[in-house]
């Protein structure tokens, strides 16, 4: 949903398992947005192509998208991460460049790769039936509120990731930017991740967000 994704969303917002918002008594108003994924390890050449920064990722990748990329996901607490890369327990990890400089993973870490493979994003909604019971002129502030909060809440994520990849910059980690062939390699196998999912989202509502994609990337 990177970029094009503030600007178009097909139909109605879906939740975990495939359910519409208003299914489950949710007023489903916009995307908040949370943060993009990066890929940090020790070794420079291990974040090219999809093949070597998928076992570089394996520890935080998670199994689905971990096997999506070739690799073999092996879980490791949060709060023993640090220390993990610290020995050489795992080669690597992804996270957002904020969460590198909140828990300091820049000192265990030499290379941070600009993969930007995924994107988090929270689901702001109303209670339906609660929305619905007030006043229209209450409805109005609240939409409108919810759309400003957006509005800010984007550029200042935005911001914080700019900085942070200053101060990550800063603190001696090189920062590696990879091709478009390289990025082209990661999106068409994590295609193979969304086939996992495809009944449980519908096939046409994701074929719609493809092409809501396409256009709105254009």
């Amino acid at each position: 949903m990177e970029g094009s994704g503030w600007t178009t969303w097909p139909g109605t917002p879906r939740l975990p398992g495939g359910q519409r918002a208003e299914g489950c008594g949710l007023l489903g108003l916009r995307l908040q947005e949370r943060d993009h994924r990066e890929e940090a390890d020790p070794d420079p050449g291990r974040s090219q192509g999809p093949q070597d920064a998928g076992n570089a990722l394996a520890p935080a990748l998670g199994p689905v998208r971990g096997l999506g990329w070739g690799a073999s996901p092996t879980p490791v607490d949060f709060k023993e991460l640090y220390t993990a890369l610290q020995q050489g327990l795992v080669d690597g990890q992804e996270n957002p460049p904020g969460t590198l400089i909140d828990v300091k993973l820049y000192e265990v870490q030499k290379y941070m790769t600009e993969t930007r493979h995924g994107y988090l994003h929270y689901f702001m909604a109303f209670n339906k039936k609660w929305f619905d019971s007030q006043p229209k002129a209450n409805q109005e502030i609240l939409v409108k509120a919810m759309k400003e909060t957006g509005r800010w809440e984007r550029k200042a994520m935005a911001d914080r990731d700019v900085d942070a990849v200053r101060r990550i910059r800063e603190a001696g980690v090189q920062v590696i930017e990879i091709t478009p062939q390289a990025r082209e390699q990661f999106r068409q196998l994590s295609l193979k991740v969304h086939e996992k999912f495809v009944d449980r989202v519908g096939k046409d509502y994701l074929q719609r967000l493809y092409a809501e994609i396409e256009r709105a990337s254009k």
